[in-house]
């Protein structure tokens, strides 16, 4: 299963310039960027009829300009708990969006947030099956589907 990219654009064009009132914009070319940034990404999980992570990985500039947007604060003096907070509301909006295009039952997760130099993420038992890549006010985002790629376990009564 994956989703149409069609849909993965609108939901994070929606909630980037909607949401956050910052523009964004479709990259066509496939390739990572060139230069190395220091990244944010942040992450939900869906489980259900189908199940996987949808990933937001952008520049921490762009990630504290989001944060800057969400709390009415300019972008200097966004604390990294702000940071945190913004990018995983993003996520969950995101992935909860795309979640509702699903059939079938289906959970989300919490979002969870990670910061380094690479922006790439590594998620267990998944394959990478979509990557969108946006660039807003000259920072890249990179909204990414990884599919499961071993069922998770049947929950277990204690």
């Amino acid at each position: 299963m994956s989703f149409k990219d069609e849909c993965i654009q609108e939901v994070t064009e929606s909630v980037w310039s909607t949401m956050l009132g910052m523009p964004l914009r479709l990259q066509w070319e496939s390739a990572p960027p060139q230069e190395s940034h220091d990244y944010v990404t942040s992450w939900v999980t869906i489980s259900g009829s189908w199940s996987g992570t949808i990933t937001i990985g952008c520049s921490s500039a762009a990630a504290r300009r989001a944060a800057a947007a969400m709390f009415g604060v300019v972008p200097e003096e966004a604390s990294a708990e702000e940071v945190n907070d913004a990018m995983g509301e993003v996520a969950n909006i995101i992935g909860g969006n795309l979640k509702g295009l699903l059939t079938g039952p289906a959970t989300l997760s919490l979002p969870s947030v990670a910061e380094g130099f690479d922006s790439s993420l590594h998620v267990p038992d998944s394959v990478a099956v979509q990557s969108t890549r946006f660039d807003s006010e000259g920072e890249p985002l990179v909204v990414t589907v990884f599919a499961r790629t071993i069922p998770p376990p049947p929950p277990t009564d204690l």
